[in-house]
């Protein structure tokens, strides 16, 4: 039972299906009838062969050529909704989307509307090959009434959109323009691009070119988005930001805000309101900061500039470079004014002399070429008398007040120094070398210590000049607080290899030695001196490191020694003195026993009285003996 309903059912759905398929073939026939003839179309007539009839359209599919749906004549092809036109082909291979007022201009072929549009914001193609894809009122060609003269414009969709270049595009946005060849807008809003090849990607009221009427004054620049920003140069960039400006060829502004790259190659990285006003100067960031010099770069801060050939300002506050090559570093209120000077940093430093530095520190100055302060505070090389050269090669190292003033003088730090002199040295607390070579060096005392003749070396140690030779500080010499002689250091624990010495074979040895005044040759020869020769001492004691110099110490052992001789003898000369009196003495005993004293009156003379003068003559001869022999005892002879 429940078999024979199903066929029935079967059979009625057949039926219906057939009756369908015929109904539906019948209206299509009307259909095609009506898009052939066209929306003007009069009675229906006689339909002209197609190619297919509608119906005849399934199954094919096997050969394409054979299968499609053709007009007989060079009417437009429009397919409808509720009577309203949604696609539109015409003869000029043409292709219409969208809202029914959106339109190609006659003549124009191979155009594409693909959709979009609207009540007064139609989409439209003015000229051959364009491309609208969608949105509304959008243009893609210049509608010049010239249909081949901005061919191959497109625009994406958006609103408002106009490209009206040859290969110009418009990918969306809106009130955006690419009007010139191969131009391009990929979105945004209020963009414009006047020159050929430019791009602007995206943002807001940005421009690239320089609305000439030559297209190809500005053409390639380049900006990536951001507001109102413009890229009028050829091959100009500006990468994004507000309010920037690359205007000169190859200029570029990376981003920031109020930037301006205006001069060829020049580049402003970011910041605001910087400005690269000459070739290929470079501004990296920062604040109102301006590299105006060929190849001049300021790397960032506020307020800075780099104003010379290659001049550079690498950061800071106020700080400027406006001499050709000058750098400085960083810092605030710092100037390098002169070819190739440089102020590392610090505050208030001036450099202004060719090739001079300060370092950094406070209120330094450098006047003449070649200069140095390496920082502190208000130190000064140079003496600042106009003339950059005549005081040049000046160093101060540091500290306060100092000041090198003399040609390839140095103050190494220190307070309230001067090296006046060419050449000149100062060193400690009120060290002044006024003079060429003066070489001072000072300790803490609050006094002033002056050189003031040439050449001279002048040291203040209040507390004692100590001077060793050795690791350990053991070995040396040394003045002492308040002394004016050298103490060296002689302890027997520092010698070893002790020798006696005999001091009357040194004092012998030195009683042959020529001794002689002279004068140093480097000396004036109203300057004498006293003394031998290096090579006479180490010939006759072999003492010292060479031939050719005396150590004090020495010089003082052979004294020393040769008086120990000299004392030998001189006890030995007493010893003999004192027997001689004795003999002498006894000698005189006799000579009274001799004489047998004085005769009184009356009375007749000794026997010695008798022998006069013989007995004086025999006392005289015994006197000047013992003098001969006293006498050669004293020349180093023997009795």
């Amino acid at each position: 039972m429940k078999i024979q309903v199903r066929k029935r059912l079967f059979l009625a759905a057949a039926v219906v299906a057939v009756l369908a398929v015929f109904a539906a073939a019948f209206f299509a026939s009307l259909a095609v009838r009506s898009v052939v003839a066209g929306p003007d179309a009069g009675p229906a007539g006689p339909v002209p062969n197609p190619g297919h009839a509608w119906t005849d359209l399934q199954g094919h599919g096997v050969d394409a050529a054979a299968t499609y749906i053709n007009t007989q004549d060079d009417q437009a092809l429009e397919l409808r909704v509720n009577s309203n036109r949604v696609l539109r082909l015409d003869a000029g291979r043409n292709v219409i989307g969208g809202y029914g007022g959106n339109s190609v201009t006659a003549g124009v072929f191979a155009a594409t509307i693909a959709g979009g549009g609207w009540v007064s914001y139609t989409n439209r193609v003015t000229d051959s090959y364009g491309t609208v894809g969608g949105g509304r009122g959008n243009q893609a060609g210049d509608n010049s009434g010239t249909i081949s003269d901005t061919q191959f414009a497109t625009v994406g969709g958006g609103v408002s959109n106009v490209a009206s270049g040859d290969f110009a595009t418009v990918a969306g946005g809106s009130s955006n323009e690419a009007s010139a060849d191969r131009s391009t807008v990929g979105g945004g809003y209020l963009h414009l691009v006047t020159d050929a090849f430019g791009t602007v990607a995206g943002g807001y009221a940005n421009r690239a070119g320089n609305a000439n009427a030559d297209e190809l004054d500005a053409q390639h620049a380049t900006v990536g988005g951001g507001n109102q920003n413009a890229a009028s140069g050829t091959y100009a960039t500006v990468g994004g930001g507000y309010f920037n400006t690359a205007g000169y060829s190859a200029a570029t502004v990376a981003g920031g805000s109020g930037n301006h790259a205006n001069a060829t190659y020049a580049t402003v990285g970011g910041g605001k309101d910087n400005e690269a006003t000459a070739q290929y100067a470079t501004v990296a960031g920062g604040y109102e900061s301006d590299a105006s010099a060929t190849y001049a770069t300021v790397g960032g801060g506020y307020l800075n500039i780099a104003g010379n050939f290659a001049a550079t300002v690498a950061g800071g506050y106020e700080t400027h470079a406006t001499g050709s090559y000058a750098t400085v570093g960083g810092g605030y209120l710092n100037w390098a004014t002169d070819g190739s000077a440089t102020v590392g940093g610090g505050y208030y430093n001036r450099v202004n002399a060719a090739f001079a530095t300060v370092a950094g520190g406070d209120s330094n100055l450098v006047t003449d070429n070649w200069g140095a302060v390496c920082g502190g505070y208000r130190n000064q090389a140079g003496d600042g008398a106009g003339s950059t050269n005549d005081r040049s090669y000046a160093t101060v190292a540091g500290g306060y007040y100092n000041e090198a003033t003399g040609s390839y003088a140095t103050v190494p730090g220190g307070r309230s120094n001067s090296a006046a002199g060419d050449y000149s040295f100062a060193a400690g607390r009120r060290a002044k070398a006024s003079n060429d070579g003066c070489f001072v060096w000072t300790d803490s005392t609050d006094a002033d210590l002056t050189c003031y003749t040439a050449d001279r070396f002048l040291a203040r140690a209040s507390g004692g000049v100590y001077l060793y030779t050795n690791s350990t500080a053991t070995t040396g010499c040394w003045l002492t607080a308040g002394g004016n002689a050298w103490s060296c250091s002689s302890d027997r624990n520092l010698k070893e290899n002790f020798q006696p010495v005999d001091g009357q074979e040194v004092l012998a040895s030195l009683a042959e030695m020529p001794i002689t005044t002279w004068n140093m040759k480097g000396q004036d020869d109203s300057i004498r001196h006293m003394g031998p020769v290096a090579q006479d001492l180490y010939a006759a004691f072999g003492l010292g490191e060479s031939d050719t110099s005396i150590s004090t110490a020495d010089a003082d052992g052979v004294a020393l020694a040769a008086i120990q001789g000299l004392h030998q003898i001189v006890q030995e000369l007493q010893a003999e003195n004192t027997d001689l009196k004795a003999q002498l003495g006894d000698l005189q005993e006799r000579v009274s026993a001799l004489e047998g004293g004085a005769p009184a009156d009356g009375e007749s003379a000794g026997p010695l009285a008798s022998m006069m003068p013989a007995g004086w003559l025999l006392l005289a001869g015994l006197v000047v003996g013992g003098l001969v022999l006293v006498q050669r005892r004293h020349a180093g002879g023997r009795p």
